[in-house]
């Protein structure tokens, strides 16, 4: 008898870990979507590199105003957040993400000396999380960063 629930607990663990084992697979595949720290992080990953052309991509293409500015390869995020080695690396870090139309977090760059507080306004894609508009940065005094 102690032998046949000892059979059937080890049954029930090993299909728990079989029903467990693909969920975790999806998730590393993003089966559930682009989180809004995986987005931002994304945009500081593109913001770090002289080839910038792909950086349009962390924006929601029907939401964001400027998109088709953006998308243009010619465009670099310049003057806003320079181009050059002397204000590379950027790093983002978010304080409040509780709000998805207010991400409040702070820009750091090696060129601008210090932190600079910076809001995203974040909108869902299909399950993916993307930057509608970066409406402030501490500093920037042209209204939104990008609209």
């Amino acid at each position: 008898m102690k032998d046949m629930n000892n059979k059937r607990v080890f049954r029930l663990i090993l299909m728990t870990i079989a029903l467990l084992l693909p969920l975790l697979f999806f998730h590393s595949c993003g089966f559930f979507g682009i989180t809004i720290e995986e987005r931002i992080q994304s945009f500081e990953d593109d913001l770090n590199l002289i080839d910038r052309s792909d950086a349009y991509l962390n924006f929601h293409p029907s939401l964001t105003t400027d998109y088709d500015e953006i998308k243009n390869p010619a465009y670099r995020f310049n003057p806003v957040f320079p181009n050059n080695m002397t204000y590379i690396p950027y790093t983002i870090t978010i304080i409040d993400d509780s709000a998805a139309i207010a991400v409040t977090g702070t820009i750091n760059s090696s060129g601008w000396g210090g932190d600079r507080a910076i809001t995203f306004k974040m909108a869902l894609d299909g399950i993916d999380w993307m930057i509608e508009e970066i409406p402030y940065l501490y500093g920037y005094v042209s209204g939104k960063v990008i609209d």
